[in-house]
C-alpha cells in the first residue's frame, strides 16, 4: 500500500476502549508489539490527562498525549502545549448553562467541575480507581474570573435531533468550536484547538511524517485528525459521516477493531 508506518494514533472512548472502558487483550498485545518494532503510539482523547495516564502506563507509551480534544498536550506529566478558552466567554457560557439547567462539565488543568454526576464511563473508572474521585468537583467550587483557564466545556444529554441545531448555534459564537464526542455529548473548545492541530504539533515534536501515519477514531471530534493524516480508520460503531470521511472502516470497539484493522489493512506496512 505504501511505505512503512511511522506512527499510529488512536482515540480512546468508542475506539481503543471497549464498552467496559478497557483495552482488549488483542488491542493491547498488538500495540505493544508494534512499539517493539519502533513505531510510536499516540493517544488522542477528549478525556483529561488524569483519566488517560493509566492507559499510558498499560501500553508503555512514552510519546506526548493529546487530551481534552487537543486543548492540552501532555508529556511526562507536564504540559507540553495548551490552548485555553477565552475566560470571559467561558463565564458567559457557564452562567447560561446553569440558568437553563443544562448538565455540563468544565475541564481545567487541576480537575473537572460538574453540574451533575459523572457520565457512566467515568463512574466505571472511579469504581476501579477511587483515587480519581478527587479530580471531580462541583461547579459551585469553580473560581471564575479573568485568570480562569478552561480547556473544554462538555454539554450532556443533548437530544439526537437537537445536536446539529445546538452545534450550529454555538459555532456562531466567536473564539470557540464545537464537536460531538459521543451520544448526546457536545464538546466546546477554543477555536485554536483541535485534535488535528495537536496531532500536527506532536508529529513535528516526535519527528514522524503524517503521510506515513494512521489515525483511528469513532466520532466527529476525530475528523480533524483524519484531515491531517494520510490514513484514517473509522470504527464500525462510528456514525455514517465519519465512515464517509475515512480511508477504511474496521470492526467495532467491542470487537477489537483497532488490532483487526492493523492486521488487515496495514500488515505490510508494519514490518
Amino acid at each position: 500500500m505504501g511505505k512503512r508506518l511511522e506512527c499510529i494514533v488512536s482515540d480512546l472512548d468508542g475506539t481503543l476502549l471497549n464498552p467496559d472502558s478497557e483495552i482488549s487483550e488483542e488491542d493491547s498485545y498488538e500495540l505493544l508489539r508494534i512499539q517493539e518494532k519502533g513505531i510510536p503510539i499516540v493517544l488522542a482523547t477528549g478525556r483529561p490527562y488524569f483519566y488517560v495516564s493509566n492507559f499510558e502506563q498499560k501500553l508503555h507509551i512514552t510519546t506526548p498525549l493529546i487530551c481534552n480534544n487537543g486543548s492540552i498536550i501532555m508529556h511526562e506529566g507536564m504540559v507540553l502545549r495548551s490552548w485555553a478558552m477565552d475566560p470571559i466567554l467561558c463565564e458567559q457560557l457557564i452562567l447560561n448553562l446553569i440558568e437553563h439547567k443544562i448538565p455540563f462539565s468544565v475541564h481545567t488543568y487541576d480537575g473537572v467541575y460538574r453540574s451533575g454526576s459523572p457520565p457512566a464511563n467515568l463512574i466505571i473508572d472511579i469504581i476501579k480507581d477511587p483515587s480519581k474521585k478527587v479530580f471531580y468537583r462541583h461547579i459551585d467550587d469553580l473560581q471564575m474570573g479573568p485568570d480562569m483557564q478552561v480547556f473544554k466545556i462538555s454539554i450532556f444529554g443533548v437530544l439526537a435531533d437537537k445536536v446539529r441545531e445546538m452545534i450550529d448555534y454555538l459555532s456562531g459564537l466567536k473564539k470557540i468550536q464545537v464537536a460531538a464526542s459521543g451520544y448526546g455529548v457536545l464538546d466546546i473548545t477554543s477555536a485554536n484547538a483541535s485534535k488535528g492541530k495537536a496531532l500536527k504539533y506532536v508529529a513535528e515534536y516526535i519527528r514522524v511524517d503524517l503521510n506515513n501515519t494512521v489515525v483511528f477514531g469513532d466520532n466527529e471530534n476525530d475528523i480533524s485528525m483524519f484531515q491531517v493524516a494520510k490514513y484514517s480508520v473509522a470504527m464500525g460503531n462510528s456514525p455514517a459521516e465519519l465512515k464517509s470521511a475515512s480511508s477504511f472502516v474496521t470492526l467495532t470497539n467491542k470487537e477489537s477493531g483497532v488490532s483487526y484493522a492493523l492486521n488487515t489493512f496495514f500488515c505490510g506496512m508494519l514490518l
